[in-house]
């Protein structure tokens, strides 16, 4: 391959410094984290926003939750992205009052989020090791 070829092929891609939108969405999923830390907050200070104020903490995690989602797709880290919505599934299924059934079904799947998280995070931990001179 000549110099010239290499060039005009990496000329034609956009690159992400010509696309400001991955950004601007990804600052934007600061939003609901920014949103969920003010409600656990509130609550914290016994101020009632939004329903019951027991529920408030687990709406305010919620946020924090769709945050990390947002943020991972956007980032193409699936796996990630999938372990921060099972466990935000999880907890939107305690806040709905319910039997037993429902509520084991939620520790279920926040626990399947939670090993998504943990291997993902072992995975890269390894990646950098091997990685290291």
């Amino acid at each position: 391959m000549t110099k010239q070829s290499s060039k005009l092929s990496s000329a034609s891609r956009p690159s992400d410094e010509l696309r400001p939108w991955p950004r601007r969405l990804l600052s934007l999923s600061l939003v609901p984290i920014i949103a969920g830390v003010v409600l656990i907050a509130l609550w914290a200070l016994d101020i009632n926003v939004i329903g019951p104020l027991d529920s408030q903490p687990l709406v305010g995690l919620f946020f924090v939750l769709l945050g990390f989602v947002m943020s991972n797709a956007l980032q193409k880290l699936w796996r990630l992205a999938l372990g921060w919505l099972l466990i935000a599934a999880a907890d939107i299924l305690l806040l709905v009052p319910a039997q037993d059934a429902v509520r084991y079904a939620a520790l279920a799947l926040g626990a399947i989020g939670l090993l998504l998280l943990v291997t993902e995070i072992i995975a890269r931990v390894r990646q950098t090791q091997h990685t290291r001179p």
